[in-house]
Order: structure tokens, then sequence, then C-alpha cells
């Protein structure tokens, strides 16, 4: 297994240091999660992808400033603000723009944004921002693994099979299986440190 796999606050140092691969994961992570956010408010792709930019500039210039706290989502927290701010920033610079008679789109979606809580679940309340993020640092660990070791640890976790059914059917034994799942799920654990709330 690679160990170059990094807790959340560790990956917070790293950005700080401006650390390459550091802001590579980050983006990996984060750009699908700020775009969803962006489109959720009604904006268009090109725009969508303009405000995601613009959240990874200031994120860039303010990661120093964040204070990490004991809250489960503070990171997650933060940067939703930041979002939320330049979907502001954004529905402004259209609003300041002359409009026909009539034409407050702008206006009206700038204000569902004002109007929002402080975090991302008023964008759209079913979206299970742990539950995708998970997600995709799931698939950023697949490839630290044998294909077995993660085999085994899709089938117990996610599929809920025995380990004697996995064992049988991955020809290892039900201890190594169950060494499996405990591995995955540690550096999961240690991914997601404070990100999601996870048992």
């Amino acid at each position: 297994m690679s160990t170059h796999h990094v807790t959340s606050h560790s990956l917070i140092v790293r950005l700080r240091s401006r650390d390459a691969d550091a802001w590579s994961r980050f983006s990996l992570i984060y750009c699908p999660l700020v775009y969803r956010w962006a489109r959720q408010s009604r904006l268009q792709q090109v725009d969508a992808d303009d405000v995601v930019q613009e959240v990874f500039r200031s994120v860039s210039t303010s990661i120093d400033s964040y204070r990490e706290n004991a809250d489960v989502g503070s990171f997650r927290r933060w940067l939703w603000g930041i979002t939320r701010y330049k979907l502001m920033d954004h529905f402004r610079r259209i609003a300041a723009v002359p409009q026909a008679e009539g034409g407050t789109s702008a206006n009206e979606r700038m204000q569902q944004v004002l109007d929002s809580a402080s975090d991302e679940s008023s964008i759209d309340p079913s979206f299970d921002a742990d539950a995708w993020i998970v997600h995709r640092i799931l698939g950023l660990m697949k490839s630290d693994f044998e294909e077995r070791t993660w085999h085994a640890f899709w089938k117990m976790a996610v599929e809920d099979r025995s380990a004697s059914d996995v064992a049988n059917e991955l020809g290892m034994s039900k201890q190594a299986v169950r060494q499996a799942k405990y591995r995955v799920l540690r550096q999961l654990r240690s991914e997601l440190q404070d990100q999601v709330s996870f048992p």
C-alpha cells in the first residue's frame, strides 16, 4: 500500500506549503463538489466553471487563514462559505449589467444564494455531501491497494457479504479478507478525519 495519502489535517498543512501534489489531490476531491454547488445555483456550465476557478483562486490565497476546529466538516463549511461568496459575486456582476425591463432572473438567483443557510445542504437538501466525499476519496484510494485487497474490502464493506463468502470467491482466508477490509477502512478513516461523520 502506498503511504502518500495524508490525513485531512496533513492535506491542509501541505496546501499551506504550496505542495503541488496536495493541490492536485485537493482539486480531484473538491473541484467537482464546488462545481455541483455552482450548478445547483442554476449557473450555466461555463459560469459554473468560472466560479470554480474563482473559488480555487480564493482558497489558494486564503488557506493560511483557515482555522481548524473539532467540528466535523469544518473545512467543507469554510469551502462552502467561499463558494457562496463567489456565487453572490457572480450574480452581482450579472445584475450590474443593464437588463431589459422585467429581466430580474440574476437578482432572483442572487437573492436565493443570499437567503440560503450557511451550509451547503441549503442548495440541495437531498444531496449527501458526506457520501459524495467518501465516494471521491475511495476512487482515489483504490490504486493504493492490490486488486484482491480492494475487492475483499468492497465485497465485505459495500456489498455486505460475509468473510466466508468473500474468502471462498477470492481464494483467501477469512482472516486475510477481514484484514483487507480493516486496512482500507483504516486509511479511509484517516483520509476523512475531520471531513465527514464516520463511525
